[in-house]
């Protein structure tokens, strides 16, 4: 494991593609198993295509949850990984949905995005989250390689995505500092 954070550790993906192939589903469970009783959560990030690993992932699973956005390409996709999900044994009762860039109150309303009622329609029983589409502090995010919650914490994707966190994990938010943007700013430059 590689340590990212305090509490945060990383065990990365095997960098050949031949070494991943190799990997049998056993030793990912004798991992997962050992990984549970180091760790108070263990999050895997699955591939969208699913084959004897991700199957074996989402069996030791305690929920499993599809990351949407919101498209009408997402969605069918989303509907037919539950029908093999449902194939395969995995309860559908445990996968649950996040919505990733959902257009925000304002844009809905002005109509900009005609699938969003539909998609809402669509996803209502099973969505455990939402984030909203906040491309600036996506970007700000992706460019100083540090989280939102850390470089745009008024965001309205850094409160959804502390609220999703409460949710789905039972995190609780910290306390933010109150240095200002700037000062938050130069420390990271000072890294």
């Amino acid at each position: 494991c590689v340590p990212l954070r305090r509490n945060l550790f990383l065990l990365p993906s095997p960098v050949s593609l031949d070494v991943a192939a190799r990997l049998e589903p056993a030793r990912l469970e004798n991992l997962l198993v050992l990984a549970s009783r180091l760790f108070d959560v263990v999050i895997v990030d699955v591939p969208i295509h699913i084959d004897r690993l991700t199957t074996a992932c989402m069996e030791h699973s305690n929920q499993v949850l599809q990351v949407v956005a919101p498209t009408v390409v997402d969605l069918r996709n989303q509907q037919r990984q539950l029908r093999y999900l449902h194939d395969l044994g995995i309860p559908v009762a445990k996968v649950g949905t996040l919505i990733n860039r959902m257009p925000t109150a304002e844009r809905r309303r002005r109509n900009m995005d005609p699938f969003a009622a539909e998609i809402e329609r669509h996803l209502s029983g099973r969505t455990l989250a939402t984030l909203p589409r906040d491309d600036d502090a996506a970007s700000l995010s992706i460019g100083a390689g540090e989280s939102v919650v850390t470089v745009a914490p008024d965001s309205s994707l850094s409160r959804a995505s502390e609220a999703a966190a409460s949710a789905l994990l039972g995190v609780t938010t910290v306390q933010q500092s109150t240095r200002s943007p700037w000062s938050r700013w130069l420390s990271l430059l000072r890294r």
